[in-house]
């Protein structure tokens, strides 16, 4: 699988890359450290892990990340393990419910994603 995104420094990069995902956050939205955003696919999962300050987002409609690769993208929509209104969507974006409040009263969201992988 081509995916067209930095790699993390890791001991074997062939074996499962993992890539750097702060490229896709949505304006404004801030990472917390580095490589606090990550994503990696295996032959039928993604595990995707951020953890970012959504408090100075430019728009906000919910979105924390926007066009996730086809290769990350979830068979359905998906929550975070964690339950906290965070939601990976099918059309690459990861979004927070936002009948749940605003990204600007946030100033901290780690979620991890753990999903089968769309087919195709």
């Amino acid at each position: 699988m081509a995916i067209d995104l930095p790699l993390m420094p890791v001991p074997y990069p062939d074996a499962k890359p993992v890539y750097q995902l702060r490229s896709l956050l949505a304006p404004g939205v801030q990472e917390i450290g580095y490589g606090a955003c990550w994503a990696q696919a295996t032959e039928n999962l993604v595990t995707i892990n951020i953890r970012v300050n959504p408090s100075q987002v430019v728009t906000d409609n919910g979105n924390i990340f926007i066009g996730l690769p086809a290769g990350f993208r979830p068979m359905a929509n998906t929550p975070d393990v964690a339950q906290q209104q965070v939601f990976m969507m099918t059309d690459g974006r990861i979004w927070f419910r936002t009948t749940a409040g605003s990204l600007r009263d946030k100033t901290e969201f780690n979620a991890v994603f753990i999903v089968a992988r769309k087919a195709g």
